[in-house]
């Protein structure tokens, strides 16, 4: 008899436990998602996760699961920071930080510089537990970031930061005139991107190195077209006057048989309508 009085009590202690938290504690939406920024070639972002217990009794998220998404394909994931307590009948707001792979969004750049905001989709689960229950809750939602500054940004950082433009095999070739000398060099153009873009346009001023005027001019006159991760050589010349360059000249030129120049000018690129300034500041030694 005592067995049976048991075995009564302990199912209806199970029956009033099921009866308090019967109900599945279910998501509501996700609010606050905000880029944090770049760094070390994540993107951050921060959102929070919206979750309503219908339950009597407070539940607590064990673990948590979350992977984020572009075009379907895996970029990075989302971590829920601390154990969060989810009050009875209540709704609470769980703070997930999330991380991106830049890497894993290289074939992307051109469509998230073109568009305002980009659609990433979460999934995964949170592992819940009430009182003696837990319950896998499913994570299956899209967000809309404003991400195109931040990947301007980045483009122009990789662009100014990597050496895009140098020069090779600057000489003299000829004496056009008695008043002028031509030089003729290549320069290299290297797309340090995963994307292609175009090279829209592209000048270039020559001085002295010890400054004055400008010596020389140069101007691309094709818009050229650069496929990611390559280079390409064009073939440069310019004229120099003669008097021009006698007044810039330097006595040292003489001593070390040897003249440098200064390079100044922009190269401009596009990429998906967007176009992005390079500044130029380099020099070339003559051999005299």
């Amino acid at each position: 008899m005592r067995k049976l009085i048991s075995i009564l009590g302990l199912l209806l202690v199970v029956s009033s436990v099921f009866q308090a938290c019967g109900k599945e504690p279910r998501f509501i939406g996700i609010q606050h998602a905000k880029i944090i920024g770049i760094k070390d070639s994540l993107l951050l972002f921060d959102l929070d996760y919206i979750a309503f217990n219908p339950n009597r009794v407070s539940a607590k998220l064990k673990s948590s699961t979350i992977d984020v998404y572009f075009r379907k394909q895996w970029v990075g994931t989302g971590t829920i920071q601390e154990t969060v307590a989810l009050p009875a009948n209540d709704t609470v707001a769980l703070p997930v930080k999330c991380t991106v792979s830049l890497n894993k969004l290289h074939a992307f750049y051109s469509e998230l510089i073109a568009a305002d905001s980009a659609v990433f989709e979460l999934r995964g689960h949170n592992k819940i537990g009430i009182s003696l229950l837990s319950i896998n809750n499913k994570v299956a939602q899209e967000i809309h970031l404003n991400t195109k500054s931040y990947f301007e940004d980045e483009v122009r950082r990789s662009l100014n930061a990597n050496r895009v433009f140098s020069v090779q095999n600057f000489s003299m070739s000829r004496f056009p005139g008695l008043n002028e000398s031509e030089f003729e060099m290549k320069i290299l153009i290297k797309n340090t991107l995963p994307i292609d873009y175009v090279l829209e346009d592209m000048s270039l001023g020559f001085f002295a190195d010890s400054g004055g005027e400008n010596l020389a001019t140069w101007q691309l006159q094709t818009p050229l077209f650069q496929k990611a991760l390559t280079e390409t050589s064009l073939p440069v010349s310019v004229k120099v006057n003669h008097f021009n360059l006698l007044k810039s000249s330097k006595l040292s030129w003489l001593t070390s048989q040897s003249a440098k120049f200064k390079l100044v000018g922009k190269m401009k690129v596009n990429i998906s309508g967007k176009s992005f300034d390079i500044p130029i500041d380099d020099f070339v030694t003559f051999g005299m």
